[in-house]
């Protein structure tokens, strides 16, 4: 489980790195607001922020056990820069990509109306998973100052949420929700679904001979 807390997620959206681990500093004065911003090609991604863990098919959250809490914010790598720099950055890619960038800490915006699709395929396992995501942007930038400042801009474009069947062998369509599946604590394993003895007049698995 990872958590951010303090004085690391005041470092996310301040989008700066510790001296010992930049490669340069931003010149003094330095404005990308009005000395243009170059851009390389951006590298989208999705990623897990945020996983919680449900016994009962019927419950829905706010209930469930925590078992991924990631918060994810912009941030700036390879260069040390002012916090101020972040929503100038996000608003010159945005422009870029044709996206709106984040400036801060993804949430999930609006009501979490998910479901559950599929069946049990091990009926003994009702555990399911709720998740929310983030689509990422990453792309390296060049500050056209007197002495050029060059970084990656990494931060978020849209925040998404899904569920998971624990007990189905199916994989789930969406690359998070396959990222998500992984947190189950356990899966039907493959192969033809068990034989379980059901009361008369229900249909179930074909007694193995």
């Amino acid at each position: 489980m990872i958590k951010v807390r303090g004085a690391a997620a005041a470092l996310i959206l301040a989008g700066a790195l510790p001296a010992a681990c930049a490669d340069q500093s931003a010149q003094a004065g330095c404005d990308p607001a009005t000395a243009g911003i170059r851009w390389a090609e951006p590298v989208t991604g999705s990623r897990l922020i945020e996983v919680t863990l449900h016994r009962e098919r019927a419950r829905m959250p706010p209930e469930g056990e925590e078992v991924l809490s990631d918060p994810f914010g912009p941030s700036i790598t390879g260069l040390e820069a002012p916090a101020s720099w972040i929503p100038v950055l996000a608003g010159s890619l945005g422009a870029e990509i044709r996206r709106t960038v984040g400036t801060g800490t993804a949430e999930l915006t609006g009501s979490r109306s998910v479901f559950l699709a599929g069946g049990l395929d091990d009926p003994t396992n009702t555990d399911s998973l709720f998740w929310t995501g983030v689509t990422t942007v990453s792309a390296g930038f060049t500050v056209g100052c007197a002495t050029p400042a060059s970084g990656t801009f990494t931060s978020w474009t849209e925040t998404t949420a899904g569920a998971v069947t624990c007990g189905s062998r199916s994989e789930p369509d969406e690359e998070l929700g396959r990222q998500a599946r992984g947190h189950c604590p356990r899966t039907p394993s493959e192969g033809p679904a068990p034989y379980l003895r059901l009361p008369d007049g229900y249909i179930g698995s074909p007694a193995p001979e």
